[in-house]
């Protein structure tokens, strides 16, 4: 939480700036998503790229935060927001099990979405973990030339991105029979 507010604080004048000129949230959500997908083209492929795009993603999406927190959040643009963070967590899982050739990131990424539909039809209420940060960070570390010493990482990645989506559906599920016992 203190790196949110920090986040925030710091990234408050160009989030201005950018608001002044009439960038609006859901145009920074728009160029994170495509940022964000060319960070996915580019894991295993182009390591310089990848890590280029996957800054920038983060990047826009902590600004269009700060946009809407200047200007005003709307429906739509939280819906927009979490959509494109949670498809790029979703291509991240998809590309390491193309990657990898291994199934089981497919099934995470099967659970993970599970997770995130239950969170989106609950009208955003559910409890859930979200990852894609904390995933796409880690996989900066993923240096083709140092392989040896980070071929685990992309396994790792996809495991931490399970066990989020295990315990979110799990807290999911409490929540839902808690919600059930009260009617």
């Amino acid at each position: 939480m203190q790196f949110r507010t920090y986040r925030r604080s710091s990234l408050r004048p160009p989030g201005q700036f950018l608001a002044k000129i009439g960038i609006t949230p859901n145009i920074m959500t728009a160029l994170s998503l495509l940022c964000g997908l060319a960070a996915v083209y580019f894991l295993f492929q182009h390591y310089l790229l990848f890590l280029l795009f996957g800054l920038l993603h983060l990047l826009a999406d902590a600004l269009d935060g700060v946009i809407a927190s200047i200007t005003r959040e709307t429906a739509l643009g939280k819906y927009f927001d979490y959509g494109t963070d949670n498809l790029i967590a979703l291509l991240l899982v998809l590309k390491i099990g193309y990657f990898l050739h291994d199934y089981y990131a497919y099934l995470v990424a099967g659970l993970y979405l599970l997770a995130q539909l239950v969170f989106l039809f609950s009208k955003l209420s559910a409890p859930v973990l979200f990852g894609r940060s904390v995933s796409l960070i880690a996989l900066f570390f993923y240096i083709p030339v140092v392989v040896s010493l980070t071929s685990i990482l992309p396994v790792l990645v996809y495991l931490f991105m399970g066990v989020i989506a295990v315990y979110s559906l799990a807290r999911q599920l409490q929540w839902f029979l808690m919600r059930t016992k009260s009617y």
